[in-house]
């Protein structure tokens, strides 16, 4: 497998009490061989690319951890295949919609959703497919507090060379 994926950008943004939200950027070396022919094929090679394992709950937590996992997503469990291709509109609903939890005391105010809703005007344009993490692989087993709200989201954007990474969780 190439390695197509540098990261370009990695922040953290602590939107309320027990939320966050990470976005990553990764250019994408278009002079690898093979090209990337799609997002598609992107997205796989992400998947099976050894800057893909994270955990998002340790420290350092860094792209291409040594461990089995991405997220709560047990690796040898996960294939590209279950990343769900969605259209825009979707996309920005599965972030905002995690906004919302029976679970909260009172959701996030709209100066603690702003970091969120900036990348999702910066991401969402032409050209653009976007994609949502698999809503029933199989996920590690942790307390009830951690990641009881956990939404990914990525973005391909060939002409721009650019792989996005989008996670809100809240434990």
């Amino acid at each position: 497998m190439s390695d197509y994926f540098k990261l370009a950008d990695d922040q953290t943004n602590f939107l309320w009490d027990y939320g966050w939200f990470k976005s990553s950027r990764f250019t994408i070396d278009a002079k690898q061989s093979p090209p990337l022919e799609d997002a598609h094929s992107t997205i796989d090679n992400f998947v099976n690319s050894k800057i893909f394992p994270r955990s998002y709950c340790s420290k350092p937590n860094l792209w291409g951890a040594d461990i089995q996992l991405h997220g709560p997503y047990v690796l040898a469990e996960l294939e590209s295949t279950m990343i769900e291709e969605v259209n825009a509109e979707e996309f920005r609903n599965i972030l905002i919609s995690a906004f919302v939890q029976e679970r909260f005391n009172e959701p996030p105010t709209a100066d603690q959703q702003a970091p969120v809703l900036e990348w999702l005007d910066e991401i969402c344009q032409a050209g653009t497919s976007f994609f949502s993490m698999p809503k029933d692989a199989k996920k590690v087993e942790w307390a009830d507090t951690v990641w009881w709200v956990y939404e990914e989201v990525l973005a391909v954007n060939l002409e721009h060379g650019r792989l996005d990474v989008g996670v809100l969780g809240y434990d």
